[in-house]
């Protein structure tokens, strides 16, 4: 088996005239790899990452950064106090809306019925999403 490099022999390529022939109709490693969902192996493969103008380009910012200070991106400069509070009320409002997410994609729910859509919003709000929204509105001034 040459995974990282071709596949299984048989079901991703087969061997024609002693060269790789890709099943699927890929024509390189990378797009047999996008074609049959094994992308994480492919954003690390070292000959991809060489090819491809993003990865370079995050090699590179990467590069530029690596003795600075590692410091989080905070889009909001909440207080302590209110910081507190958002961390209270972001748990509630994030499983409410991924419970949600999920719902819809299985077609547990019709996104497209108000009622349906005001249900959700009116949960969102009753788990703190109007005060969360507040708090950040606040910080942003």
């Amino acid at each position: 088996m040459k995974f990282h490099t071709l596949g299984v022999e048989g079901e991703t390529y087969e061997v024609v005239d002693g060269k790789p022939q890709y099943s699927n109709g890929a024509a390189d490693k990378h797009e047999m790899f996008q074609k049959t969902g094994f992308i994480e192996f492919l954003v690390t493969d070292p000959e991809y990452v060489a090819s491809n103008e993003d990865r370079q380009t995050d090699l590179a910012v990467s590069e530029a950064f690596k003795d600075k200070p590692f410091v989080p991106f905070t889009a909001f400069d909440l207080s302590a106090e209110d910081r507190e509070t958002a961390n209270s009320l972001i748990t509630g409002v994030t499983d409410i809306a991924e419970q949600f997410y999920v719902k819809a994609i299985m077609g547990q729910v019709d996104v497209n019925d108000d009622a349906v859509w005001n249900q959700y919003v009116q949960e969102l709000n009753q788990a703190g999403l109007t005060q969360l929204l507040e708090l950040h509105r606040k910080s942003a001034q």
